[in-house]
């Protein structure tokens, strides 16, 4: 077990600041019917595109919830097999024939993220 290890290299990290602000471009263009690349605004703020990917979607399911207007169990059980099967991550067999989560992987994901509604 090593004590005190640092970082080799800066892989990985972002400041949080910048971080914040890159999401919250987006989103604000967005609202506003103006279309701002992901792609852009992650070289623009210094980030990783897929990071901001991330961020976007995860803020995008809380507004939408604190809005009342949270996604349907289908809309977000298609998201998480999406997001799956674009992040390659492994993933049941059902997932694969259903195209869509199960119900009982968003159960458990509703019961350690409470601040997402969905309906």
């Amino acid at each position: 077990m090593s004590r005190g290890r640092k970082r080799k290299t800066d892989k990985g990290t972002f400041s949080e600041d910048s971080m914040r602000q890159a999401v919250e471009t987006v989103l604000k263009d967005d609202i506003n019917r103006r279309k701002v690349s992901l792609r852009e605004t992650a070289l623009q703020y210094h980030v990783k595109y897929q990071t901001l990917f991330r961020y976007v979607k995860k803020k995008y399911m809380i507004t939408c919830s604190k809005m009342c207007y949270g996604r349907s169990t289908k809309d977000f059980r298609e998201l998480a097999y999406e997001m799956a099967t674009t992040n390659n991550i492994k993933i049941p067999h059902n997932w694969q024939d259903n195209k869509r989560a199960g119900v009982d992987w968003v159960q458990g994901f509703l019961k350690r993220h409470p601040e997402i509604n969905i309906l």
